[in-house]
């Protein structure tokens, strides 16, 4: 289920303020799962911030998103800048993200680009809640999705039965 956020960034809020809006809005999202603790969340997200601090001063999330994959949950973050991050401010949907809650299992990914490469590398060290690498594609985390229910409904369609 993929779902997009854009939160204001700077001049609206100062970076430090839009990474702990990011922050919070991954922690409440992935806190509706009772597989998924949301103070463990935090805790990654905290860890994170180094790189997600310099993500969004630089202004590369405003084109680059933040990924957050917790199937069933494919949440693209990204930042509004400039002018428009004002209006943006007004407009934004800061409630948790519809699609978590049957989660078991989650990811953000930051996305690494040239000279906050080795920062965000070393943020992600050793953590299994995040990662530099690019994120799966959608359709692949959907069809992982369908794979793993208790029943396929296309089996249902004689051309499709084994």
């Amino acid at each position: 289920m993929a779902r997009h956020r854009a939160i204001a960034g700077s001049p609206a809020r100062t970076a430090g303020e839009t990474w702990a809006t990011i922050s919070t809005l991954v922690a409440d999202t992935l806190g509706k799962s009772s597989s998924i603790t949301e103070s463990v969340v935090t805790t990654v997200m905290n860890d994170l911030s180094p790189a997600g601090l310099a993500l969004v001063a630089s202004g590369h999330l405003q084109k680059h998103p933040l990924t957050v994959v917790a199937e069933p949950l494919y949440l693209t973050i990204t930042t509004v800048e400039g002018e428009e991050a004002f209006s943006a401010m007004d407009e934004e949907n800061l409630s948790p993200v519809p699609g978590a809650t049957t989660a078991t299992t989650w990811k953000v990914y930051l996305p690494s680009p040239v000279g906050l490469s080795d920062l965000v590398a070393e943020v992600v060290a050793g953590s299994e809640h995040a990662s530099a690498a690019s994120p799966p594609s959608e359709s692949v985390t959907k069809e992982a999705s369908a794979s793993n229910g208790a029943f396929d409904l296309r089996r249902l369609d004689p051309k499709n039965r084994d």
